[in-house]
């Protein structure tokens, strides 16, 4: 069985080692194998979504349907004024069918860098996450230890056509469960910018995963993201391509 933790976060490809890790694997084949800790051949999941500022708090629940690296349904449970808002990626494409006006908008180029649904990830995030494989360089640095877990530390450099806002990420991968435990975010300046840490984790069912996903802008004193999963399920029967198409994503229920 194979697993998942949010549409959210990591999958970084194309490798060139420098020899720090062990000969046996490679960057590629530890972040694969972290991306397939994630997602097996589909997937559905329920979350738990808390916005954190300084002055007042946010929490949303939501539904999420996957198949393979590059189709995502969203389905916003909660609050009630955003009750039934839907979120559809289709490879480099996304699109948000809003009930209350019965209509169908897809998310134009100039709105992809703003925040999704008011947290801390852009909507760039929600379908750029799986291209690192075309957009950065990546290499082993020193093995770290990392919140506990004895990890891979692995860099990556984007590449200069790359169209990308993180000119460096680091990746921390704990080497026995292969998830990814951390994730730093640099600007062109080499500064952090946004920190990506896992905890609680867990078993679900037999999988073992974070069960909670904390995004800072360390530039913004008191703001975090906090994503809890609540439950998972995986490759499922009725989960294909046809399902995620904009007439299904007008007519999906929880």
């Amino acid at each position: 069985m194979k697993k998942i933790v949010l549409s959210y976060i990591f999958s970084f490809l194309f490798i060139s080692a420098n020899g720090i890790a062990s000969e046996d694997i490679t960057p590629i084949e530890v972040l694969n194998r972290s991306y397939d800790n994630q997602l097996g051949k589909n997937s559905i999941s329920e979350l738990k979504m808390t916005i954190v500022r300084p002055q007042w708090q946010r929490e949303l629940t939501l539904k999420s349907w996957s198949y393979g690296r590059d189709y995502y349904l969203i389905y916003i449970l909660s609050p009630a004024r955003d009750k039934g808002q839907v979120f559809l990626k289709r490879e480099n494409n996304l699109w948000n069918w809003i009930p209350n006006i019965n209509r169908s908008i897809k998310i134009p180029s100039s709105m992809m860098s703003g925040s999704w649904m008011g947290s801390d990830f852009s909507n760039n995030d929600l379908v750029r996450e799986r291209t690192y494989v075309n957009d950065y360089n990546s290499k082993f640095l020193d093995d770290e230890t990392k919140q506990g877990f004895d990890s891979y530390k692995i860099e990556l450099i984007a590449k200069e056509t790359a169209p990308v806002i993180w000119s460096k990420i680091e990746v921390w991968v704990d080497k026995e469960h292969f998830n990814v435990v951390q994730a730093d975010f640099f600007n062109e300046d080499n500064e952090v910018i946004s920190r990506q840490e896992m905890s609680d984790f867990k078993y679900f069912s037999d999988s073992f995963l974070p069960g909670i996903v904390t995004i800072t802008p360390l530039k913004d004193e008191g703001h975090s993201t906090v994503i809890e999963t609540i439950n998972i399920e995986f490759d499922l029967d009725d989960i294909d391509e046809e399902m995620f198409s904009i007439q299904r994503m007008k007519n999906i229920r929880p």
